[in-house]
């Protein structure tokens, strides 16, 4: 069997090495497909994976985002059994052996993984990340599990999802053997600089109007800090991470 990773970005500088630095471990470069809308800080220059440009009209649109991602999704699997689709703050991992094994002995048309959020807890006084030469999670202490990034996002089917990806035609039972831990609140001053790029190349208006990516939108600094804890609703309150997680990068 075989199985291909796919993501989309632009300009992902913090994030990109992240999550290639991971998934490598997992997905030759050759499986690995990258949709590149617009990047213009260097991040998708010169890598050996797939790289695959496409361009909009304005930075962000949600709907030809995931127009994009549903076609390329659908046209893997001619060429692959399974497609996993993870957005560069996502890590897809499973605490039960080999991500690309069991992935490919699940059986499963649809796996749907179980959601997680890690962040910088400001009340706690966590310091920023350090990026280089050290451990990104074992700087971090807590989690809490999210619905909202409970994702269907490993499929041997063509999926149909709704804009944002977290729900989509077939939605089975969350699984207890795959976790998406999402990282876009690691770190607070990354996320306010992965906002304030976001917004300078523009919001299409229907996203706009219909709050798609509404995360997206927030123009200070004080709106960042005020929904930090909250927009993700956790199920349950923070708990400490796993030392199995912590290991992941």
């Amino acid at each position: 069997m075989s199985t291909a990773l796919l993501t989309i970005v632009h300009n992902e500088r913090r994030f990109l090495p992240i999550w290639l630095e991971y998934y490598r471990h997992h997905f030759a470069d050759q499986d690995i497909y990258i949709l590149d809308n617009d990047t213009d800080d260097g991040s998708t220059d010169g890598l050996t994976c797939n790289v695959e440009s496409f361009s909009t009209p304005t930075r962000f649109d949600a709907q030809a985002l995931l127009g994009a991602v549903t076609r390329r999704q659908a046209s893997l699997l001619r060429d692959y059994d399974y497609v996993v689709f993870a957005e560069a703050d996502e890590i897809i991992a499973t605490p039960k052996g080999n991500l690309v094994k069991r992935i490919e002995t699940s059986g499963q048309d649809v796996l749907r993984c179980k959601g997680y959020e890690i962040l910088q807890d400001l009340a706690k006084k966590e310091l920023p990340l350090v990026l280089e030469d050290r451990p990104l999670l074992k700087q971090r202490s807590k989690w809490y599990h999210s619905l909202y990034f409970s994702k269907p996002t490993i499929a041997r089917i063509p999926l149909v999802w709704h804009v944002g990806f977290h729900v989509c035609n077939h939605m089975p039972d969350i699984s207890d053997d795959f976790y998406l831990v999402h990282l876009h609140r690691l770190d607070f001053n990354i996320a306010l600089e992965r906002l304030v790029e976001r917004q300078r190349g523009g919001i299409n208006r229907t996203s706009l109007n219909n709050h798609w990516g509404w995360q997206n939108f927030f123009q200070k600094r004080s709106e960042l800090m005020t929904n930090w804890y909250h927009w993700t609703k956790p199920l349950g309150g923070f708990v400490d991470m796993p030392e199995w997680v912590k290991g992941l990068l």
